[in-house]
């Protein structure tokens, strides 16, 4: 991972901690604080500092529609399955990441509320139905699709 891809990946994450916080607690995505992510990201991407799949406006768009893309059409599938802030993160965060890195953080972030809601159904501690915030699973699989590339 060049300079400019680690650089990207530490300001996405740490520009994730306010949704994840907010999705915690209030089950909602600022708007607002998203559309700061997008701007500060197409900045980035016409200043030539974005990296990994997204060096360009075109690898920025191509990873937003990625990521928007995947998050409505898993929303329009489960019937609301996945909230309209959530939509917006995967298309601002696949800005930084490019179309695969976006790709590869849905999925990833998928496994891990799986994972969870599968052992909160086995403990009883989650009901069938239930809603749980998809963000601070979207920042775990940023640092860990990032993380075999950082340290690796």
């Amino acid at each position: 991972m060049g300079g400019y891809d680690l650089f990207l990946r530490i300001l996405l994450l740490a520009g994730l901690l306010v949704p994840v916080w907010t999705d915690l607690k209030e089950k909602r995505l600022s708007n607002e604080y998203l559309l700061f992510l997008f701007w500060t990201g197409l900045f980035l991407a016409a200043a030539g500092c974005a990296g990994q799949g997204a060096s360009s406006l075109a690898g920025a768009a191509a990873g937003f529609f990625a990521g928007g893309g995947t998050g409505f059409s898993c929303r329009l599938l489960t019937r609301r399955g996945i909230g309209a802030g959530d939509v917006k993160l995967l298309a601002v965060a696949g800005i930084y990441l490019g179309a695969v890195g976006i790709l590869e953080v849905f999925a990833g972030a998928m496994l891990l509320a799986g994972g969870v809601c599968i052992a909160g159904l086995v403990t009883g501690r989650t009901a069938p139905g239930q809603k749980i915030p998809l963000a601070p699973f979207v920042w775990l699989a940023v640092l860990f699709s990032g993380g075999r590339r950082i340290f690796l």
